[in-house]
């Protein structure tokens, strides 16, 4: 059962009026959810409040409106959602962020990266830990990280953001990155749903989705400096940092370098 956040949209309207759009199952769990600038909307739900498999067609038929998508946090595992994830990822035109559930849906069947991939939409951005990314290549995560990212990329045709110590990075091309922003701090629950909303902020920005990723990573680890918190960082230090984060990194120089 299910009753969290599961799509969001960033800047929404093309007009130039940005809004994020949350996207939960059924109409109780959107009137519980909504409120202060957070906008939801209900989607097709299960008899249990999971996400219903006929979701899909229901954001597909709105989406072109949005710039970005995110799918993932809080979603679980029924059926009927891996069913919606799946197609939504295949047929979404515009980029999207995969993340948390959205990433085991795929990893029981990848064809709909491939299919994405064939429609010739923007790669997806796979946000995967060590754990999600052994179920998406089939084999656990080796000792190296780099080569481990840009195989998974290739092989999926996905930019990879494979989440540790030393967060890489990789294109399907071969392009990769190793973040050294990041922290141990950073293992606690619910700040890697933190950046799948950095990264998809950015590609709402008309970023590239190597772009978002690579810079969401980094964002993601200053902002977590910033926070001041330590060991002891959650979720909401980090949202509360990124906005002086943001400011400094605007500034054209970056004050955590030298």
């Amino acid at each position: 059962m299910s009753g969290a956040p599961l799509l969001a949209g960033r800047a929404a309207a093309r007009s130039g009026a940005g809004m994020v759009v949350c996207g939960v199952p059924g109409a109780d769990s959107a009137a519980r959810a909504g409120g202060s600038e957070l906008v939801t909307r209900a989607l097709p739900a299960t008899g249990d409040g999971a996400l219903d498999a006929d979701a899909a067609g229901f954001v597909l038929a709105d989406v072109a409106r949005f710039t970005a998508l995110a799918i993932g946090p809080g979603l679980g595992r029924e059926v009927g959602t891996e069913a919606a994830v799946r197609r939504l990822v295949a047929e979404c035109p515009v980029p999207i962020v995969v993340d948390a559930d959205a990433l085991n849906a795929l990893a029981d069947d990848p064809k709909a990266l491939l299919a994405r991939h064939a429609a010739g939409f923007p790669p997806a951005v796979l946000t995967p830990h060590a754990g999600e990314y052994a179920r998406l290549a089939g084999a656990p995560l080796g000792a190296d990280r780099v080569a481990a990212a840009r195989d998974l990329a290739a092989r999926l045709d996905s930019i990879v953001l494979l989440k540790g110590p030393g967060t890489v990075v990789a294109a399907p091309d071969g392009r990769a990155v190793v973040n050294r922003t990041d922290s141990r701090a950073l293992a606690t629950a619910g700040t890697g749903d933190v950046l799948t909303g950095i990264i998809v902020g950015l590609l709402a920005n008309g970023a590239a989705p190597f772009d978002a990723a690579a810079t969401g990573a980094y964002v993601h680890g200053r902002a977590a400096t910033a926070a001041g918190t330590g060991d002891d960082l959650v979720a909401t230090d980090l949202i509360g940092a990124l906005h002086p984060t943001l400011d400094a990194l605007r500034s054209g120089r970056d004050p955590w370098e030298g």
